[in-house]
């Protein structure tokens, strides 16, 4: 297997409202590699958020490159970053973003149905993941009868239903109490060893503990790397 490398050169990206210009971005330059486990971190505004969604294809730069392989997500059409992002990326967030009308089973089958089209497939695939993820009793349960750990449980089945190479954390365990918050990292681990990507944002520095790798960031820019 040809080893990936996510990429980003002169990354910036700037918002304006009225005459006021605000830079959340300013010309980030990473490289993270196949199986590494990296955890951004930094204060509030300080651009983690922004640099993980270019990284994901969920934005497009104002300026700069991000490229998956050799291919420039930054320039592609948006079609072709939503086939990228339901298949090789899975997103985590500090919401959980579940759909509150569906089951947890149908939370976690929704990005399978909507790649392949296969229902019964993806109601296999997703079965198998909440099961894993200890979930098994819960699997018709809506979003509003399930606890928060129990709810980014679900999130993360359902990044993980594609089989992505990447998973994106944007404050993982930014809603949850200090021992449900250690077993969803616990769980991000287990899911890093097993050979996906890993990037975490958040400024707890417990999670940084658990990384591969760590990078500050204040005021749109890396300051730190070790």
């Amino acid at each position: 297997m040809v080893d990936m490398k996510l990429r980003t050169v002169n990354l910036s990206k700037r918002y304006k409202s009225g005459k006021v210009e605000v830079w959340a971005l300013r010309e980030v330059n990473l490289e993270i590699n196949r199986g590494e486990s990296l955890a951004i971190i930094g204060p509030s505004g300080a651009g983690k958020s922004t640099l993980l969604h270019l990284l994901g294809a969920l934005d497009s730069p104002s300026s700069g490159e991000v490229f998956l392989d050799n291919l420039n997500i930054a320039q592609i059409n948006a079609s072709q970053r939503a086939e990228i992002r339901n298949r090789r990326i899975g997103f985590v967030f500090q919401f959980y973003h579940l759909l509150p009308e569906f089951s947890a089973l149908e939370n976690v089958m929704l990005p399978a149905k909507i790649a392949n089209g296969k229902w019964q497939m993806a109601n296999s695939k997703a079965e198998g993941l909440l099961e894993k993820l200890g979930l098994k009793n819960r699997v018709n349960h809506r979003p509003s009868e399930l606890s928060g750990g129990e709810q980014q449980r679900v999130a993360i089945a359902r990044a993980l239903i594609n089989e992505p190479e990447i998973l994106l954390c944007d404050e993982p365990t930014g809603n949850l109490d200090s021992q449900t918050g250690e077993k969803i990292i616990a769980i991000l681990e287990r899911l890093n060893k097993e050979g996906r990507t890993l990037i975490v944002v958040s400024h707890e520095q417990g999670i940084a503990q658990k990384a591969d790798r760590v990078l500050e960031m204040r005021d749109g820019k890396l300051i730190n790397a070790k």
